[in-house]
């Protein structure tokens, strides 16, 4: 049990390492691929598809486009579909909704937390 732990341990610090990496490379305006590890973007995205993120302005993004975007509340990148672009005092914000999600998502996107747009691998 205690092997088991610190094996638990071990492989969230490497994970944390691994997207301190992405964003650190995502910051510098490199493209980073990754593989998904999420169900919500079925069918467009399946779990363990591979993607490209491509760093950008979160003012060249529109409406359909499937962007990655940090929270500081969530442990992982996700990476959803843009269902609304509005202007505001503070800068664009966008609503996002994974395709196989029934809800839009709570939070909505701000330059802060905007990593890029996604292009899937075939």
């Amino acid at each position: 049990m205690v092997i088991e732990m610190l094996s638990s341990e071990i492989t969230q610090k490497i994970k944390n390492i691994y997207l301190e990496n992405v964003i650190r490379t995502l910051r510098a305006g490199k493209p980073k691929d990754i593989i998904v590890e999420g169900y919500s973007m079925i069918p467009t995205i399946q779990f363990g598809s591979r993607v490209r993120i491509h760093p950008c302005k979160i003012n060249e993004v529109e409406i359909n486009q499937i962007i990655a975007y940090k929270l500081a509340v969530n442990p992982w990148i996700t990476i959803h579909r843009v269902i609304n672009r509005n202007e505001t005092d503070q800068g664009i914000v966008l609503q996002t909704k994974g395709d196989h999600m029934k809800h839009i998502d709570r939070y909505v996107i701000t330059s802060e937390n905007f990593l890029g747009t996604v292009e899937l691998f075939e």
